[in-house]
């Protein structure tokens, strides 16, 4: 009875059970209350919530004043080419099919940007031609009375609506860079594509270079960039003489965007011809299958395979208007499957992958190694997780009303056991010294006073009670007393003569 606070196996006897019960009750709430204090953190929830903080930071930004690294230049500030940097930073460009990635400030912060930079237009040449279709340029120059025609003289008749002879070369693909008008491509393919509502061969486009305005947001989800365009609105039509662009250097000083008083005043930007530049080198020339059935390449200067050409490491041959070519399956026992490059042209049309293509190597140029030290400031939205800690109201205040109401209870128990027995005890010593004399006992630990262990079994299996012990000599009084021999508290108190 005593042990049961530091043994709980004492529970498992028997006796103890039978016998006090209220004993034990009180036992079993001391030995559960403390577990008041597990339950009480389990009610705490933590939580993560990504926090956001805005941060004036520096960010890559672009200058397209500045020409360093732009070009090759011969006699007199001429441009002879791109400048490897650049040519090297496309390339990047259109064999990955995205934009360069830029370096993220945190793993995860965006931030917007508004700039002015070069994108190109493609259009249909139907709906080029109900725009403008007016010649304007002289004759002595170039022998082409209109745009329509200037278009099918330069990039061949088989493109016209229609038409399925082939007189000459059996064209996939030819692009020329459109002589009469300025930063212009012509383009035509033997494909369709149902996006266009065409079911029949041939498209026809017209690509023009124009100084747009640029509205995106650049951001970074764990370190990976992305870049969410606003809007890119095509303002002004870089309608100036490449000459002009060849020059700009010596025009303007050292190749600053500036007005030109020779070509209307339009803003010239040598880096916008080198921009041209790069894409005419890029996109002009033609596929065709040759005489022995093969598909090859010809830029203007040399015939090569196929698998040579930039255009074909790029996703633009896996638009429709390419890979769907009557000319590919006309039985000329040509591989078309090396034209497969698993379905990477953006945006479904070759139009708007040209488009996209452009405003990607725009976004890249913010990687251009000779513009490292060109930056902006900028608000930077800079997400982190951060932790919150909360508390389940309800499980918290149900853990502490049942500590206080087993604590009340045993309160309780202990005040009726105080009014019942008319005193209050202790296990301390001078309380067992007390309440343990008795003749019966001092019978019973005769030759045994040195409470050695194991007990003797006369002794163990002794069942003492507690109570009224009543003596001739001494009188009743409160102790331990051998069964038969001890009265509840109350009650007459048994007498021994």
């Amino acid at each position: 009875m005593f042990g049961i606070m530091s043994n709980p196996w004492l529970f498992l006897n028997k006796d103890l059970l039978m016998h006090a019960k209220r004993l034990c009750a009180l036992a079993a709430i001391s030995w559960l209350l403390p577990l008041i204090a597990i339950t009480t953190p389990a009610t705490l929830s933590v939580y993560s919530h990504a926090n956001q903080v805005e941060s004036m930071l520096k960010v890559p930004f672009l200058n397209f004043s500045d020409t360093t690294g732009w070009a090759t230049y011969e006699g007199w500030g001429s441009v002879s080419g791109v400048g490897p940097e650049i040519s090297r930073l496309f390339t990047s460009v259109y064999t990955s099919n995205a934009f360069a990635p830029l370096t993220p400030p945190f793993p995860n912060a965006s931030y917007d940007l508004e700039f002015w930079g070069p994108s190109y237009k493609c259009s249909s040449l139907e709906e080029f031609i109900e725009r403008n279709n007016s010649r304007t340029w002289s004759l002595s120059d170039y022998n082409y009375t209109s745009v329509e025609q200037a278009f099918y003289g330069e990039v061949g008749s088989w493109v016209s609506p229609g038409n399925s002879s082939l007189t000459g070369r059996e064209y996939v693909y030819n692009a020329v860079s459109a002589t009469p008008l300025n930063h212009t491509i012509f383009i035509g393919a033997s494909g369709y594509n149902t996006l266009w509502n065409r079911t029949s061969q041939n498209a026809r486009l017209v690509c023009q270079l124009y100084n747009a305005s640029y509205d995106i947001t650049v951001g970074f989800d764990d370190g990976t960039p992305f870049i969410r365009e606003n809007g890119v609105k095509n303002i002004e039509l870089q309608d100036w003489d490449s000459i002009r662009g060849v020059r700009a250097l010596a025009f303007s000083n050292n190749g600053t965007c500036a007005p030109d008083p020779e070509s209307n005043n339009a803003t010239i930007c040598l880096t916008y011809h080198v921009f041209h530049t790069v894409f005419r080198d890029f996109l002009a020339g033609s596929i065709f299958i040759n005489s022995v059935g093969d598909i090859a390449y010809d830029d203007g200067d040399t015939v090569r395979s196929i698998g040579a050409t930039p255009l074909f490491h790029s996703g633009l041959m896996d638009c429709p208007e390419i890979v769907n070519s009557t000319v590919l399956y006309s039985g000329a026992g040509a591989d078309t499957s090396v034209l497969k490059t698993f379905n990477r042209c953006r945006n479904q049309t070759l139009a708007s992958a040209i488009e996209d293509l452009s405003r990607n190597f725009t976004y890249s140029l913010m990687t251009y190694r000779n513009w490292e030290d060109v930056t902006t400031q900028a608000p930077v939205m800079v997400t982190s997780p951060m932790n919150f800690f909360s508390y389940n109201e309800r499980y918290l205040l149900a853990a502490y009303l049942t500590a206080v109401s087993l604590t009340l209870v045993c309160m309780t128990v202990g005040l009726v056991a105080l009014m019942d027995n008319g005193f209050t005890g202790s296990t301390a010593f001078s309380a067992v010294l007390l309440t343990t004399r008795n003749p019966d006992l001092d019978s019973l630990a005769e030759n045994s006073h040195r409470g050695e262990k194991p007990l003797p079994k006369a002794i163990g299996n002794t069942r003492l009670q507690f109570g009224i012990v009543g003596t001739g000599e001494t009188g009743p009084h409160a102790g331990f007393g051998l069964e038969g021999t001890v009265s509840p508290f109350g009650e007459r108190p048994h007498t021994t003569i």
